[in-house]
């Protein structure tokens, strides 16, 4: 035991002290993703080039929703384009965005976590979400899967996190402009991230209204989150159009995906994350016989267990962890007024359930980062034909399947390249019916406005739910149609919607092994 009794080795170290080293964590962390300035990718490579067209196009001068349409929220496409900025390099983007928004949410991440727990849960708690943010790997997925995708989860998951942790009464005195700014900075980086997030979080505020305590830095964080959203309103007028391509995604997808077997089978994928919570649960109910927390605990499991459900992801509910560090703290802080064998053992107990939730999902976390850096930092960048698409490492981390679905891929790339680069000037606002566009960002080239950057058939858009041709296709030079889609479904379904259109405004004027390739009758080139 450390100097002093139980309760002082819980608490050590000042707040202005443990603030310092959380930012340092968060520092280390966004260094080790960023400063390789590659980006490794072992899993959904058409995940990161999504991404990268956003960059792209947003770089070119587009804005997200008005000139073309995405489900995720602006900051999805909106960090990449930072990296891509300030780097010029497509395969330094992802990292340097990333590592970007680490070192913004910094002080923020400080602000909550030393103003709500003791050092003694701050720092893990620290170390837990900075590898969330960090480490480039699909959470519930294999450490070394890296991969991009999804990236935005993982920001939704922390920024939720510590909004929740705000429930905790601050440990010194009111805060409430702090608070509230705080918690609308983390609402408004999850409504322009992923709306689900953003959704949860708004909805944790509205609830917190009811309570008199915490109402005057809920209020304020609602009536800022609003501001923000009608500034945005006023000057892109992104909020309405992002609700516009957010409703067309709901009807194509349905607002909720799977029912009580997906649920049960969440639950049975995190049965030892449960089971934990559920101990951490029972012994704040003991110590404190609080029904607020209890029904805190309650959203922190409910509003978990629903999110994981709308994500591509099997495991990995943060905020059981985040409703559990703030059960803790709360029956420290009350274990602090008491002594005793009963004591002291509920506050051990939620201590290694608190540890039980955070460790392996650290611990995985810190393979996926160590691995991203090792291999960023050694192995050769892939040279791909479409020449911006430096700065990438394809990495065969052990999943055949993986493997040879990225090197299939790559083929049809390099090939549908190589074609477009022999059209010399008429290449240009180039449409590809598929899940996603790589030709613009990889060749440089003046993006269309008005279409899909991601299209995913009964994820953003079906027969019944999709944008006119006259939309999508209007600013279209050269429209490009796999014969090796990702997503083939979608393709047929665009060649049944879009045919005539195409029929009346193109012309097929090149033919490779993955590509059939139009270009605008008035701006046909001849076939070769």
């Amino acid at each position: 035991m450390l100097r002093g009794n139980w309760r002082e080795a819980l608490g050590w170290g000042s707040p202005r002290a443990t603030a310092c080293w959380i930012v340092a964590i968060a520092v280390v962390a966004a260094l080790l993703l960023a400063a390789p300035g590659q980006t490794v990718s072992a899993r959904y490579l058409n995940d990161l080039m999504m991404f990268l067209d956003g960059a792209h196009r947003i770089v070119s001068g587009q804005v997200p929703h008005r000139d073309f349409h995405t489900p995720m929220g602006a900051v999805t496409n909106g960090l990449p384009a930072i990296g891509l900025w300030l780097t010029g390099s497509l395969g330094a983007a992802m990292p340097t965005g990333v590592g970007l928004l680490i070192l913004a949410l910094a002080p923020v991440m400080a602000y909550v976590l030393t103003s709500r727990l003791r050092p003694a849960f701050a720092l893990p708690m620290a170390v837990y979400l900075s590898l969330i943010l960090a480490a480039p790997a699909n959470l519930g997925e294999s450490p070394g899967a890296l991969s991009f995708a999804m990236f935005f989860n993982r920001i939704g998951w922390a920024a939720l996190s510590l909004l929740l942790i705000l429930f905790l009464p601050p440990r010194i005195g009111p805060r409430v402009a702090a608070d509230g700014i705080c918690a609308a900075l983390l609402t408004l980086l999850m409504l322009y991230t992923k709306a689900s997030f953003g959704l949860v979080a708004a909805g944790f505020l509205a609830c917190l209204l009811l309570d008199h305590a915490r109402r005057p830095w809920a209020a304020l964080a609602l009536a800022a989150t609003a501001a923000v959203t009608l500034a945005l309103e006023a000057i892109w007028r992104l909020p309405s159009a992002y609700a516009v391509d957010l409703a067309q995604a709901l009807h194509a997808s349905g607002a909720v995906r799977g029912g009580i077997d997906n649920i049960l089978s969440s639950i049975a994928g995190n049965l030892l994350d449960w089971v934990a919570f559920a101990i951490v649960a029972a012994a704040a109910a003991v110590a404190l016989r609080d029904w607020r927390l209890l029904l805190f605990l309650g959203f922190c499991g409910g509003a978990g267990l629903i999110i994981l459900n709308q994500n591509f992801q099997s495991a990995g509910i943060v905020t059981l962890a985040a409703g559990a560090v703030v059960a803790a703290e709360a029956v420290a802080r009350r274990s602090a007024a008491a002594d005793g064998p009963g004591a002291r053992a509920i506050l051990a107990g939620a201590c290694v359930m608190l540890l039980v939730l955070l460790v392996p999902m650290a611990i995985g976390r810190t393979i996926a980062l160590a691995t991203h850096v090792a291999l960023a930092s050694t192995k050769p960048a892939h040279r791909f034909a479409l020449p911006r698409l430096d700065r990438i490492v394809l990495a065969d981390t052990g999943t055949v399947h993986d493997a040879t679905y990225t090197t299939k891929y790559v083929e049809t790339l390099d090939d549908g390249a190589r074609a477009l680069s022999a059209l010399g000037e008429k290449a240009s606002h180039v449409t590809v019916l598929d899940f996603v566009n790589a030709f613009t960002a990889g060749l440089g080239l003046p993006p269309p406005r008005g279409d899909y950057s991601v299209s995913d058939y009964e994820r953003t858009f079906d027969r019944a739910h999709h944008l006119p041709a006259e939309t999508v296709l209007q600013d279209a030079r050269i429209v490009m149609e796999p014969k090796w889609p990702l997503d083939a479904v979608g393709l047929k379904a665009y060649l049944e919607l879009y045919a005539p259109y195409l029929a009346s405004h193109f012309a097929l004027v090149r033919e490779t092994p993955s590509w059939r390739i139009y270009a605008r009758q008035d701006a046909a080139v001849p076939s070769g």
